[in-house]
């Protein structure tokens, strides 16, 4: 099989599971705009937001460096490491959480402030065994994962809604359904770990964790910083408008980041296996970056589509009257989230390129600019439609750079291996 049919390949075995998770979530959402209100779905969102961006660090970043050792052993020694550093984070977390606390009288997060920590770990965990699955090209067993998390998410959402629980049944649901998520990934993990087992060794561990430390040294810093343009504006619309704005506001992010998180991230997944097979292998990476263009530009192109046209009709009769203006939120953000979505596997070249150092600055510099520029705006104009505008265009504007460095970056290095073969020639 040639490895373009079988990246492929690939793709559509994870896509169809991801679809289906994708289409389970479709069906349910509608329901769940029903039963919980908008300040739940701001609360949700909220909290869901530090949690999520808390779990990028988890491991270290080491779950990224599972895929790029040419051995085994060495692959599964960093891949017990960021299980390890999720361990050691979960109790760094836990004390800072309560030291916190303690002086931070005005905390309104509730019950959920303590759970934080563990919503972070599960997501760790699932993070390193991902990325192990991804190194080992078990893509049925990530698209079976993704299916059930998605309808254990979901179906605890609308059970938890119907039994009209004390505390948010949206975060109760996702706790459940991260120690569900858990027992499976190991169930499915269970024929490695004699492998994994018997290749490993803390001075092995050590060893390797110096080896990738530029994974927790910059990576981490540059998952913070990308993660905070969202979180960032999600927060700066709670401070300036309020909790039932934040949850309209989160429905069209949580409609057109679901791409995102399945299609996206399963093309995403292949295409770092892909890219640093063929890096690995000497072999050039332009053509690879050129092809998952085109297919993520295709199905950005009719997401765009039918959102410019139909974006707060759809909204409004699919998740109910209430919810019509996050169509209207989801027009003007739809062009900055489509880009994105298009720069996500791209994304994982300056990784393979040891180019982490230069994209965090490029971060750094665009985070700073356009932190400014939304508390300016945001209180200056104190509209949330203008805000919007503000942030897509910077935004836009910025994944453009970010994508004609990384073909620099790219083509300079497929130049030079192009040019080492015509010398040994």
């Amino acid at each position: 099989m040639s490895k373009r049919s079988e990246l492929t390949k690939n793709i559509l075995k994870l896509i169809t599971g991801t679809a289906i998770a994708q289409l389970i979530s479709i069906l349910i959402s509608p329901a769940l705009t029903r039963i919980y209100t908008s300040e739940e779905f701001g609360e949700f969102t909220l909290i869901s937001s530090v949690f999520a961006m808390l779990a990028l660090i988890a491991g270290g970043r080491y779950e990224l460096a599972i895929l790029l050792p040419k051995r085994k052993t060495e692959a599964a020694n960093v891949f017990v490491l960021s299980l390890l550093v999720n361990c050691l984070f979960l109790v760094v977390l836990i004390a800072s959480f309560t030291v916190i606390d303690y002086f931070w009288i005005d905390q309104n997060f509730g019950i959920w402030y303590y759970v934080i920590p563990f919503f972070v770990f599960l997501l760790g965990i699932i993070q390193s065994v991902n990325a192990w699955f991804n190194r080992r090209k078990m893509y049925h067993e990530i698209a079976v994962n993704k299916i059930v998390s998605a309808a254990s998410t979901n179906g605890f959402s609308l059970l938890n809604g119907l039994l009209k629980v004390t505390f948010n049944g949206l975060l109760l649901a996702t706790l459940i359904a991260g120690f569900v998520n858990i027992l499976l990934l190991f169930y499915q993990i269970r024929k490695d770990w004699n492998y994994i087992r018997r290749s490993i060794s803390f001075a092995r561990m050590k060893e390797f964790g110096k080896k990738y430390k530029r994974f927790p040294l910059i990576n981490s810093f540059q998952s913070i910083m990308d993660a905070s343009q969202i979180n960032g504006l999600i927060y700066l619309i709670s401070a300036l408008f309020g909790k039932q704005i934040v949850g309209i506001f989160a429905l069209a992010i949580r409609i057109l980041i679901a791409p995102m998180n399945f299609i996206g991230g399963s093309i995403s997944q292949v295409f770092y296996q892909e890219a640093n097979d063929l890096h690995n292998s000497s072999k050039g990476i332009i053509p690879l970056m050129k092809k998952t263009i085109v297919q993520t530009s295709l199905l950005m192109a009719l997401v765009l589509v039918v959102i410019l046209l139909f974006g707060p009709f759809l909204f409004g009769m699919i998740f109910g009257e209430e919810w019509s203006p996050a169509g209207v939120y989801a027009q003007i953000i739809c062009p900055w989230i489509c880009l994105d979505f298009i720069r996500a596997p791209l994304s994982q070249i300056p990784l393979i390129l040891n180019k982490q150092k230069e994209m965090l600055y490029l971060s750094i510099v665009n985070n700073i600019l356009t932190l400014i520029l939304l508390v300016v705006v945001g209180i200056y104009f104190k509209d949330l439609i203008i805000l919007l505008f503000v942030i897509t265009i910077t935004q836009v504007v910025y994944i453009t750079i970010v994508l004609l460095w990384i073909f620099r970056i790219a083509l300079k290095n497929d130049l030079s291996l192009k040019l080492g073969r015509l010398i040994k020639e």
